[in-house]
């Protein structure tokens, strides 16, 4: 050693007036060869050497900066990066602790999957079996028996028909509730207009003598999950069918406002409308604003729509006043 400065005792601990004059070996005994060949090799060539570098001496890491400030001799600029450079290798460990535990949970995810995929089967198949048996058999009862059981007997069995319908189309619901779940997103282009237009042309087929008007904003274009989004404008379109039934003329709208540069689309009725105060059971499954009786339905659409809308980053909300229609209002990237 024939200098050193206060930042080198600083960081190093050990004092000028100990080591100048001593050879690095005599001072630190444990410093690693590659070291004194680095340096020999800048003061011996006049080559510079820019290296990061641990001391296992003082357990440092450092940027060094090593040049030959005269013939056979070199100086060094350190940089102390202990901190950053253990920062680095947590975070390294970190990443494959993550990366682990991602490979970990992603095995569970997809075992879970699977147990789903057998549990939809079960409820598509195993559920449906006793239904059709149930409905076949009060139908057989009700056609070949109807001169042996009384009107209240008759009654009775109408209504077991219709409860096995009702848990059909629950059956249905619940199935495609748990595919929108699992289905895989595949980003496109979706004319929402074009979607509109099909799904309202075959809810008025189904009931021709219904008069509805319709008004659909043409190229209403998002990018999203066709099929997810079809579904959800049915849900959508056929709630507000339904609602707007008791209306002269219904009037459904599928429109797009701009708010601060960001498209917000709706669908619109002058239907019958609910309850702000209940809005917060809207899209939860089995939660009905209104009698089944006067609209039938499984509670679960608005849930479907609001999956759907989410799981492409979007936004469903709605506003209403009784007896004066509903609008729903959605957002997609």
């Amino acid at each position: 050693f024939l200098d050193v400065n206060p930042a080198f005792e600083r960081m190093t601990g050990l004092k000028a007036d100990e080591i100048i004059g001593r050879t690095v070996l005599e001072v630190l005994p444990g410093t690693e060869q590659y070291w004194i060949e680095r340096y020999g090799r800048v003061a011996l060539t006049g080559e510079p050497a820019d290296f990061e570098s641990y001391s296992s001496e003082i357990d440092k890491h450092f940027d060094v900066t090593a040049f030959q400030p005269a013939p056979g001799q070199f100086a060094c600029i350190f940089s102390d990066i202990t901190v950053r450079t253990k920062a680095e290798k947590d975070l390294i460990r970190l990443n494959i602790e993550l990366d682990n535990r991602v490979r970990e949970r992603t095995a569970e995810l997809e075992m879970i999957n699977k147990e789903l995929d057998a549990f939809t089967y079960s409820v598509s198949h195993d559920l449906r079996a006793p239904l059709r048996r149930i409905k076949g058999f009060s139908e057989a009862v009700l056609t070949d028996h109807a001169d042996k059981i009384d009107n209240l007997g008759q009654e009775y069995l109408k209504r077991i028909s219709s409860s096995v319908y009702s848990m059909g189309c629950l059956i249905d619901d619940l199935l495609k509730l748990s595919r929108v779940t699992r289905h895989e997103i595949e980003q496109e282009p979706v004319d929402l207009s074009k979607l509109a237009e099909a799904c309202l042309e075959q809810l008025h087929d189904r009931e021709p003598h219904r008069q509805v008007e319709a008004i659909i904003e043409p190229r209403l274009v998002v990018a999203g999950d066709i099929s997810l989004l079809r579904i959800a404008l049915e849900n959508m379109l056929e709630n507000a069918w339904k609602y707007s039934s008791a209306a002269e003329t219904a009037r459904i709208e599928l429109g797009s406002l701009n708010r601060e540069g960001r498209s917000i689309y709706f669908i619109s009725d002058n239907g019958t409308g609910f309850d702000m105060t209940q809005q917060e059971k809207l899209f939860t499954a089995f939660k009905r604003l209104h009698s089944e009786k006067d609209y039938p339905g499984t509670g679960i659409g608005l849930s479907i729509v609001s999956r759907i809308i989410t799981r492409h980053g979007g936004k469903v909300w709605a506003d209403s006043t009784p007896g004066k229609g509903a609008t729903f209002y959605f957002t997609l990237p």
